[in-house]
């Protein structure tokens, strides 16, 4: 029907693409509501899909400063709006009625005793030229503004089953075993009850790649190693003094030394900081620095020491 909302002709399900990233905000859920409000249908009826980078198709795909609803919210209403107002004249054109007297809910065009489904009707109306659009006026609102809708993504993201953008099609899982004390280099391994999982010797440490964090886990502790070299005996109080004992004459490293803190409610200088605090206004921290960045690296383990275990 258009590049946001699709519906297929013989299963009548109603698709919704979501065209900017959903760090968190909700923007999933959000966009969901609103086509679900305008298509008069219930939000569990539909299948949500986040759209792949296409600007040409769906313009600027960010999610920043805080105003991607405000970019997204008459877009996306008024493209749902459209599907709803041509299925109602698709339905009005084959029943020979005005469109005026039809009305569209719960999936179907209804006239009277008579009704059609959305996928019956799709493809007539995907041939319709719309005119102009009404939203739903705000007093008629069923979905958006309801607190009893769950996110539509809730469940995914509690199993651990949501997508996020490092989750790629072939991507796996990779967890490290370290050497049990400092200096020690890897001489062997074995994988006999290492399950799913693929071993890779590196120089300090060895990999293992899974489809899952749980499995890559897994097989860790399930992993036998062999190391060489390094102290197992070596203790940080002893390095700690001979640090110390390096330093010029009258010197003291500044981790060695104790020092209060200050987020201490007790210290003078936490409480000089709390006043200085409320004197001088601060600017609002951005959240950015709470989302975590994004980086997707290939590797080729090709040359490396590995073996797969099933």
């Amino acid at each position: 029907m258009n590049p946001f909302v699709r519906i297929d002709p013989e299963s009548g399900r109603i698709t919704v693409t979501v065209p900017v990233p959903d760090t968190g905000q909700g923007v999933r859920t959000a966009v969901a509501l609103m086509v679900a409000e305008e298509l008069k249908v219930s939000v569990e009826s539909l299948t949500i899909e986040q759209a792949e980078g296409d600007p040409d198709t769906y313009g600027e795909q960010i999610s920043a400063n805080s105003n991607t609803m405000q970019r997204l919210h008459e877009p996306i209403r008024t493209a749902a709006a459209t599907v709803r107002q041509l299925l109602v004249e698709a339905a009005a054109q084959r029943w020979r009625v005005p469109a005026a007297d039809c009305r569209a809910s719960d999936g179907f065009v209804r006239h009277g005793d008579h009704r059609l489904s959305y996928g019956e009707l799709a493809e007539e109306a995907a041939k319709l030229t719309p005119s102009d659009v009404v939203l739903t006026p705000r007093g008629e609102w069923r979905v958006l503004g309801n607190p009893q809708i769950k996110r539509v993504d809730q469940d995914a993201i509690v199993t651990g089953k949501l997508a996020y953008a490092i989750d790629q099609p072939a991507d796996l899982v990779a967890v490290v075993a370290r050497p049990p004390w400092i200096g020690a280099t890897p001489t062997g391994f074995d994988d006999t009850d290492v399950r799913n999982a693929e071993v890779v010797q590196l120089d300090n440490g060895f990999a293992l790649l899974a489809r899952d964090t749980h499995t890559a886990l897994k097989a860790r502790e399930a992993l036998r190693t062999t190391w060489q070299g390094g102290s197992p005996d070596a203790d940080s109080d002893e390095w700690l003094a001979a640090l110390e004992a390096a330093l010029p004459e009258g010197k003291r490293h500044r981790a060695t030394t104790w020092r209060r803190s200050t987020s201490c409610p007790c210290s003078p200088t936490f409480r000089w900081n709390r006043r200085r605090r409320r004197r001088k206004p601060r600017a609002p921290k951005s959240p950015c620095g709470l989302r975590p960045r994004r980086l997707i690296r290939c590797a080729n383990f090709s040359k490396r020491t590995s073996r797969r275990s099933g």
